[in-house]
């Protein structure tokens, strides 16, 4: 004798992403999922970017981009809100910014203002003077200290 069970069909299934099939893939990247316009995709992702990309529901692809962690300069202040930040500074790609010359990979150095993009030669550049500033800032203290500080 054989029992038949019935079953019930889901004429609306939820949309699911497709399992990806295995690609090759750069060394240093990854394909993650992100949403745009809450459509689910597939995106190229460098491993030093810290984006949510689903999360992120970015209103268009042009809008999605990655970026690093921040680093961040802080000056000492008296003021009650305590340390005031002077800028941050990030790796950051925009693979589908609309201008062709946007797109890429760049240091983003952000002072609360336009940010500054720099390529990787103005970026050591960048810290080079970031390090010879260190110097005078140190060489400033050091005759603040000797002269005594009022």
């Amino acid at each position: 004798m054989t029992t038949t069970v019935p079953t019930t069909v889901n004429p609306n299934p939820a949309p699911t992403l497709p399992a990806m099939p295995a690609q090759p893939h750069p060394a240093g990247r990854r394909i993650v999922p992100a949403l745009i316009d809450c459509a689910p995709i597939y995106v190229d992702c460098p491993s030093w970017c810290v984006m949510d990309h689903v999360a992120e529901n970015e209103g268009a692809l042009e809008d999605l981009y990655h970026s690093s962690d921040m680093a961040d300069l802080y000056v000492a202040s008296p003021s009650p809100n305590g340390p005031q930040l002077v800028l941050h500074v990030r790796l950051n790609e925009d693979p589908f910014l609309i201008r062709r010359e946007g797109r890429g990979r760049n240091i983003v150095v952000d002072t609360g203002n336009d940010p500054f993009m720099l390529d990787a030669r103005q970026a050591a550049e960048f810290a080079d003077d970031l390090v010879a500033l260190a110097a005078q800032v140190r060489a400033m203290s050091r005759t603040l200290a000797a002269e005594g500080q009022k």
